[in-house]
C-alpha cells in the first residue's frame, strides 16, 4: 500500500508475487543459497532499492524544510536583533564610590549618576561618544591638545550639601547622603539648566548644572524638606513647574515649586503599610503611576490625582521596584523581586508580556530572594520601544535584552563581568561584579550601566566617521554623524 500511494504500483505487484512465491518454497535455505541472493540481485531487489532511494530523498526533502523553517525562525530573531543594533563598549571610568542610580534627560543630551556618598556627576552624551576608539584615533592624529576641556565628557560634579556617611559622626545616619533618584527639567535652555534628586533624608534637591555665566554651582540652590525619606522623584513632562515624589510614606506627593505648595494624593486604606519605591509620569502626563513595596501598582489621574485603578500582587506578591511608561502611554512596563519584567496594556489592565526567568510565587519562597539579594530589579524600554534592557536579580551580572513584541531574548551583555566581553579598562583583574544601575537613552540606541566595581560604561552603536580628502597636502575635515 505504501508502494502504491507513492507511484510504484508495479513494484508492489512484484513484491507481491515474490512473496507468495517465496511462502510456497521451502523456508529452509542453505546459507550459501543467501549469500548467492546478495550477490545475483533479482529485478525486484533493484526496484526495491530504488523506492528506498526516493524515499531517502523525500525523507531528505523534508527534513530540508524542516531546517528552512527553522532557519526562518532563526530569521525573525535575526531582525530583531538587528533592529536593536551592534552595541560597543565606548567609554568606561572608574568612580570613587559605588553608583545607586542614572538618568538620561529628555533630548538625550545629558546622563547623569547619583553615588553612594551624595555626589552628582553630569556628562555631555556627544562627547562619550567621541570617546570611541576611532574618534579617539582622530583627535590624537588631528588635534594636539587630546585630553582638553573640548573633548572631555564630564562637565558637572554636584554634591548634596549633606554630611556623607564616611564622616566620623554620621553613624546615626550612615545612609545620610544616597542620592536614590536624578531627574532633568523637560525645559532646560542653553543658558540654564536644572535637575532634581532625592537623597536619604535630604529631602528633595534642586541643582543648577549650567547657569547663564558659564559656570556650575556644586551645592543645591534649593531642596524641599520631607518628614519622610524622599526615594523617587520625577519632573512633570511638559513643565517643571510640578515635581512628583513618593518614598518611605503610604502616599504620593505633588510639589508646585513656584507656588511653594504641597499635594497630597488619594491613598486607599488597604495600602497604609505599603511604601512608594517609585513614581512615573505618562508622556502625555495626563497620568501618572505608582509602585509599592507591597507588591501593587497604582494609577493615577494626572489632575484630580485620584486612584483610576489598582493592580494588586502586579508580581505575585514580589516588591516592585522599577515601572515606566512607553512612549505613548499604552503600556507600563514594570519590574519586581521575582526576578520579571512585566509589560501591562493599560487599556484593559492586564499583563500582556513577561520578559525573564523567575515567575514563582514570592510569598511560597519565603521571601528569600529579596533577603539574599539587595540589589533590584531594574528594566527600561529603548528608544523606540521595540526592545526591553533588563538587569536581572538572580542573574544580576549580566544585562539581557529582550524583543518586546515576542519576549525573545536576543542579546546578552557580560562586559562588566572580569575576563568576559570586550572590557579592556580593568576588566580583567578578575572582578565579578554585579549591575548596580542601568538607564537607557531616549532618543538613540544606547544605554548606560554601572557596577559594583565602581565603574559606569556607557554603551551605543558606532556612529559613522567620514573623512573627506581634497588633497593629500591639504587639510582634513572629519565629519562625526
Amino acid at each position: 500500500q505504501h508502494l502504491r500511494c507513492n507511484g510504484y504500483s508495479h513494484a508492489a505487484t512484484a513484491l507481491q508475487a515474490e512473496m507468495e512465491h517465496k511462502t510456497n518454497t521451502n523456508t529452509n535455505t542453505s546459507m550459501s543459497d543467501i549469500d548467492a541472493e546478495r550477490i545475483h540481485a533479482s529485478s525486484l531487489q533493484r526496484m526495491y532499492d530504488q523506492f528506498q532511494t526516493n524515499a531517502y530523498n523525500h525523507n531528505t526533502a523534508a527534513a530540508r524544510g524542516n531546517v528552512a523553517e527553522q532557519e526562518m525562525v532563526m530569521t525573525a530573531a535575526d531582525l530583531s536583533l538587528q533592529s536593536f543594533g551592534e552595541y560597543q563598549q565606548i567609554f568606561t571610568h572608574s568612580n570613587r564610590c559605588a553608583i545607586n542610580c542614572i538618568s538620561f534627560s529628555g533630548n538625550g543630551a545629558f546622563v547623569a549618576f547619583g553615588g553612594m556618598d551624595g555626589s552628582i556627576r553630569v556628562f555631555d552624551v556627544n562627547k562619550l561618544h567621541q570617546c570611541s576608539e576611532g574618534f579617539n584615533s582622530l583627535i590624537k592624529k588631528y588635534d594636539f591638545h587630546s585630553y582638553s576641556d573640548i573633548h572631555r565628557p564630564l562637565i558637572a560634579t554636584l554634591t548634596s550639601g549633606l554630611m556623607p556617611s564616611s564622616h566620623p559622626h554620621s553613624h546615626p545616619h550612615p545612609h545620610r547622603s544616597v542620592i536614590h533618584e536624578i531627574d532633568f527639567h523637560p525645559q532646560s535652555s542653553t543658558s540654564t539648566r536644572h535637575i532634581c534628586s532625592c537623597s536619604h533624608g535630604g529631602g528633595l534637591l534642586f541643582h543648577e548644572f549650567i547657569n547663564n555665566k558659564g559656570g556650575v554651582r556644586s551645592k543645591p540652590i534649593d531642596s524641599v524638606d520631607e518628614c519622610f525619606n524622599i526615594r523617587t522623584a520625577q519632573y512633570h513632562p511638559h513643565c517643571g513647574q510640578f515635581v512628583l515624589c513618593g518614598g518611605d510614606a503610604c502616599y504620593v506627593r505633588l510639589y508646585d515649586i513656584e507656588r511653594e505648595q504641597g499635594y497630597i494624593a488619594q491613598r486607599n486604606d488597604d495600602d497604609l503599610d505599603q511604601h512608594i519605591a517609585q513614581v512615573r509620569w505618562s508622556a502625555t502626563g495626563h497620568v501618572f503611576a505608582a509602585c509599592t513595596d507591597g507588591g501593587d501598582i497604582r494609577l493615577y489621574d494626572g489632575r484630580s490625582m485620584m486612584v483610576v485603578n489598582t493592580l494588586r500582587r502586579a508580581h505575585r506578591g514580589a516588591p516592585l521596584t522599577d515601572i515606566r511608561f512607553n512612549k505613548d502611554g499604552r503600556f507600563l512596563l514594570s519590574a519586581g523581586d521575582d526576578d520579571q519584567a512585566r509589560l501591562w496594556d493599560m487599556r484593559m489592565g492586564a499583563q500582556c508580556m513577561a520578559y525573564g526567568g523567575g515567575g514563582e510565587d514570592y510569598a511560597q519562597k519565603g521571601n528569600k530572594m529579596s533577603s539574599s539579594n539587595s540589589r533590584h530589579m531594574c528594566a527600561c524600554f529603548t528608544y523606540n520601544d521595540e526592545h526591553i534592557v533588563t538587569v536581572s536579580n538572580t542573574h544580576s551580572k549580566n544585562i539581557y535584552v529582550y524583543d518586546s513584541n515576542t519576549g525573545h531574548r536576543i542579546h546578552r551583555f557580560k562586559q562588566h563581568i572580569g575576563g568576559g566581553g570586550s572590557d579592556t579598562s580593568g576588566g580583567g583583574s578578575g572582578s565579578n561584579s554585579a549591575v548596580t544601575a542601568l538607564c537607557t537613552s531616549p532618543v538613540e540606541p544606547a544605554f548606560m550601566c554601572s557596577s559594583s566595581d565602581h565603574k559606569y560604561r556607557f554603551f551605543a552603536t558606532i556612529k559613522q566617521i567620514q573623512t573627506l580628502d581634497n588633497d593629500a597636502d591639504t587639510k582634513r575635515n572629519v565629519d562625526a554623524q
